[in-house]
Parts: structure tokens; sequence; C-alpha cells
């Protein structure tokens, strides 16, 4: 019996022990958690969040829909439509009809500033149809 209840205490003291040890060793971090921390973050997550600023930043103020986002939309109509062999700026009847009067405003090269940069600016929904027409003109 003395045995037995001695037996206990030492299989005890070792779990114990075992425990106490490997909370004072270091935790090694898993093959995930250490692969993870020697990720650089994709430069292509960095041009989306600049995008997704320049949209929001663009709906909320008709000066950044002019002078941010204006531009990459033209240069991004003006590609779409040089490969269908019409130059955005040489041909704007033929841009206009192509593009459709919506998308043909907003990037017109000839669109006079805002009056009031700060007034509200491209409408969500227009932007959202201006850019299914630019990104159908790419297929």
């Amino acid at each position: 019996m003395i045995a037995a209840i001695a037996g206990v205490a030492l299989a005890g003291a070792l779990v114990y022990g075992l425990l106490v040890l490997r909370r004072a060793l270091p935790v090694a971090p898993s093959p995930l958690d250490a692969a993870l921390a020697v990720r650089p973050r994709p430069a292509k997550v960095e041009s989306l969040d600049r995008a997704e600023n320049i949209v929001a930043i663009a709906v909320a103020s008709a000066g950044d829909a002019h002078w941010r986002l204006r531009p990459i939309l033209r240069e991004a109509a003006a590609a779409a439509l040089h490969g269908r062999g019409i130059d955005l700026d040489a041909d704007p009847d033929a841009a206009r009809r192509v593009l459709g009067d919506e998308a043909f405003e907003l990037i017109r090269a000839d669109r006079p500033r805002p009056p009031d940069a700060f007034a509200p600016g491209v409408d969500p929904q227009a932007l959202d149809r201006i850019l299914a027409r630019i990104e159908d003109l790419q297929r």
C-alpha cells in the first residue's frame, strides 16, 4: 500500500515537474505562425487599399472625384478604347458612343472643375455603372 502511494506521489511529482518545466521553456511558434510572421504584405493589397480610399473620398468630395478618381478612370477608359481603335481625346464622339454619356461626362478632357470642391462627389450607383462599363470594354 505504501509502495502504491509512493508511486502515485512520484508520478504526481513528475507531472508537476514537467508542467513547471514546460512553462519555463519558451514556446516555439507553430509552422503556420512562423510562416505568417515572415510573409511580407503583398503590394497588391496596398494598391487595393489605396483604390478603395480614392473611391471613398471621391464619393464624399467633388474635388477628390475630379482630381483623384477622374484621372484613374480616364487612364482605364483610354486603354479600353485604344483596344477598340478609338482615341479618347482625339475622337470624343466615338468615345462617347462607346462609353455612354454618364461615363464620358465624368472623364471627358474638357470637364470643368467643380465649382465647390467640398460638395458631394460622384454618386456611388453612377460610379458602379461607370466602372462596369469600362470593365466591359476591357474584355
